[in-house]
């Protein structure tokens, strides 16, 4: 799937050929695509920008610029489906200083500020400097005044094994592949 997406991308190529071309591969290998996962464009500091890239057919027409950067993705399953949030939650990020009451809470989001620099972290990576227990309070208050955010895990709504693989790529006259993540 992702050869068939990073075949589809060119300057000027229109997103919708790149997301036909990934599930038209999924068909032809007899499986379906997750309907509500997408690839997306990758911005300085942002990890999700525009252009959207769905993994189904969708006629979108706007044009890939050169030297835009997008992470393809394609989610496949057994059949179509789609995923929800599911617990438990276990990678945060950081997004801004926020006040709160629990000194462990303070400690911790100077920790995440300055160790992770907005980028996800695993709450099994601060276990070196609290317990469980205080990890666990100190994140519930900073997700609370939304020091922090989380990304709860995805199941498949029907219980389908779900494959995922991704790869960074500048879209050039040949797509130049920067990094490839295979799960």
């Amino acid at each position: 799937m992702l050869d068939a997406g990073i075949a589809a991308i060119r300057p000027g190529a229109p997103v919708g050929d790149v997301s036909a071309a990934i599930q038209a591969k999924a068909e032809e290998l007899g499986f379906g695509v997750i309907v509500n996962l997408t690839g997306h464009g990758i911005g300085e500091g942002q990890f999700h920008a525009a252009p959207i890239i769905p993994n189904t057919r969708t006629g979108n027409k706007r044009p890939l610029e050169e030297g835009e950067v997008i992470a393809l993705e394609p989610f496949l399953a057994q059949g179509n489906g789609y995923v929800k949030d599911s617990a438990p939650v276990e990678i945060f990020r950081y997004l801004r200083d926020k006040p709160v009451r629990l000194p462990e809470a303070r400690k911790l989001l100077t920790i995440i500020r300055e160790e992770y620099e907005g980028y996800p972290f695993a709450k099994r990576w601060l276990m070196k400097s609290f317990s469980p227990v205080k990890a666990s309070m100190a994140l519930k208050e900073l997700e609370s005044v939304g020091a922090i955010e989380s990304y709860p895990p995805l199941k498949e709504t029907k219980g389908q094994l779900v494959a995922q693989a991704e790869h960074t790529i500048i879209v050039k006259g040949k797509p130049v592949v920067t990094t490839k993540l295979v799960d």
